[in-house]
Formats: C-alpha cells, structure tokens, sequence
C-alpha cells in the first residue's frame, strides 16, 4: 500500500516519539537535499507541510542532473572533466553532449535518462529525475520510514504465535489418528465460518 507524502510524515513523527529519536537528525533538510536532488528550501517547505509547485518536467529533470552532477564531484573529489569523460563512455554520446547533460543545458531523452539514473546509483530510476517533489521527497522518506517501523506480520502467524506456535510440522511428532485428524479439521472449520462469516450476521 503506497502512502503520500502527508500520511509519511505523520508515520515518521510517530516512530519519532515513540523510538525517542532526534527529529532534526533524521529529517534534515540538508541531507534530503542532497538526497533528493532538490533545493533545500523546497525540501523545508514540504517538511513545513506544503504541497510544493511541481512546476515543469524539463526544468526538474535538468535541474536535478546539475544538483546530482555538483554532488557527485563534491562526494568523489573526481574533475568535471573526467566525469565528463566517463558519462559520455557510459551513454554512448560525445563529450559535448554529455558536459550539456551535466550541467544541466540540454534534456536527456528517456533512454539517455535511464542510462543516466544507472551511472549515478540513484533509486526510482529515471523517476528520480522525473517525480513531482512530493513523490521524490516521500520515496526518500519511505525509505527511512521502512528501518524505523516493525514489518507487518501476517495475522495468522500472529496468532500462532500468541500460542507459542512460531514454527512446526506435525511430521515431526508422529501420525495423526483418524479421530485427531477430524477434531483438527472441525476446529479449524469453525474458526473459518467465524473469521469469515459476512457482516451483519450472527452465528
């Protein structure tokens, strides 16, 4: 089940409170930026609880190529040059064309975007360059969002376990008689028609 941006953040402030954790460590601005792709300042306005302009497709993706290029180069410590060099190795493209791609001058078509996503590491694919801020900002939270909460167990296996059942196979202990197998089957039929009986009728 996918969940926007609003319901992210209230599950993040939850885990935040009760896990005592530090919200300005998990949630910085600078970091998602980074993360992300995005300016800072957007980053805090839809931290703030804005909906963020989505503004357009072009302007995104070659905005969010400059911003990974400079942090790609800051990370690394490599020359824009040599990073220019190897992209363009990577995609199949002349170095001209490759240095307007990275700094943002040109829009990549979707299969120099998809080669572009590969070479940088980056989650989503070409969705990280494409999604509107709200979606790029939640996958990011997501993702943290997973580490912090419990997975869901599945019901049965909850209820299994309540009984101490966590794991077994009846192979083990033996055969069943006939006059077990039949008390076995009455009782898990029983639990079926109450879980399963429809709403609104009684047993």
């Amino acid at each position: 089940m996918e969940f926007d941006l609003h319901e992210t953040l209230g599950r993040l402030e939850r885990c935040i409170d009760s896990q005592g954790l530090s919200r300005s460590d998990l949630l910085d601005p600078a970091v998602l930026a980074e993360k992300t792709a995005m300016p800072q300042s957007v980053i805090e306005g839809l931290l703030a609880g804005g909906d963020g302009s989505p503004g357009d497709i072009e302007q995104r993706v070659t905005s969010r190529i400059r911003v990974l290029t400079n942090s790609h180069l800051a990370r690394t410590g490599k020359r824009l040059p040599d990073l220019i060099s190897d992209v363009a190795r990577h995609l199949d493209i002349s170095s001209r064309w490759a240095r307007m791609l990275l700094q943002g001058e040109r829009m990549p078509n979707v299969a120099l975007l998809h080669r572009l996503a590969h070479y940088f590491h980056v989650a989503g694919g070409e969705s990280f360059f494409t999604a509107a801020p709200t979606d790029a900002l939640n996958r990011e939270l997501m993702s943290i969002l997973h580490r912090l909460e419990p997975p869901e167990q599945d019901p049965l296996k909850a209820l299994l376990a309540k009984h101490g059942v966590v794991g077994t196979d009846l192979r083990l202990h033996g055969e069943l008689d006939p006059a077990q197998l039949e008390q076995i089957d009455q009782l898990v039929g029983n639990i079926l028609r109450t879980v399963l009986q429809p709403r609104g009728e009684t047993p």
